[in-house]
């Protein structure tokens, strides 16, 4: 799960953001309820799987690799993206639930982020979460909080946290389904195992795979460098030609 709090910055729903903060004026702080009929939701969507760069927030799974061509000045000339909705697999998910916000944060810019609809409406649903490892968090860092785990394949807890923020990011990753088996973990496997083959028989070098062809789990990706360029480590995982 990547850092995304500075690929947040970039606002493109600019309309959005005027009419969020007039209304706060107006409501003592609070957000308007959060529907999906609002007529800024098709905005948010696409700033925010541009600032993704089309990756699901939490898994890192692929949902719109097209997802550039939409960051295009004629298509936000107005403060609006005047282009269709994509018709992708993603929801706009709360981090912290609307059930649980003080001042019913619903459109807090913060709490948003695009992620796989099977993660947002079977996973993590409604439950709680812990804000130091929301992806936008300014004190969020992936390898402070996590390792990978190349023999299980499965994102694990930092071993060098105490105890009580271990057992937090535990649950985290758990919670925002980072190793989920039928889907993310078993799509991710083969991504690194494939271009583990492609580095030990020398076909591309890492730096090279991470500039061309790296699409979609950049972090596991990142997390595994020492293996990708440690020939006796790599050969533990290798398929013979």
């Amino acid at each position: 799960m990547r850092r995304l709090h500075e690929a947040k910055k970039l606002i493109l729903a600019t309309n959005f953001v005027e009419e969020i903060e007039k209304y706060k004026k107006e409501n003592n702080g609070k957000y308007p309820k959060y529907k999906s009929s609002y007529k800024f939701y098709k905005d948010v969507f696409v700033n925010l799987l541009i600032c993704q760069q089309g990756l699901c927030a939490y898994s890192e799974m692929a949902i719109d690799l097209d997802y550039n061509k939409k960051n295009n000045s004629k298509l936000w000339e107005t403060g609006r993206f005047i282009g269709e909705k994509p018709r992708i697999d993603a929801d706009i998910e709360h981090y912290k639930p609307k059930s649980k916000c003080e001042l019913e944060c619903d459109w807090e810019w913060d709490n948003l982020f695009l992620v796989s609809k099977h993660i947002n409406q079977s996973i993590k649903r409604d439950k709680a979460v812990f804000d130091f490892m929301r992806p936008d968090n300014i004190n969020y860092f992936a390898q402070k909080y996590m390792d990978y785990n190349f023999h299980t394949q499965m994102f694990v807890p930092n071993p060098a946290l105490d105890d009580n923020i271990y057992d937090m990011v535990d649950k985290t990753i758990e919670t925002l389904g980072l190793n989920i088996s039928d889907t993310v973990k078993s799509k991710r496997k083969n991504m690194l195992l494939t271009f583990l083959n492609e580095v030990f028989y020398e076909k591309y070098s890492y730096n090279e795979i991470k500039k061309t062809k790296l699409r979609e789990f950049p972090t596991a990706f990142e997390m595994c460098k020492n293996i990708f360029e440690n020939k006796i480590e790599a050969e533990k995982f290798i398929t013979v030609k």
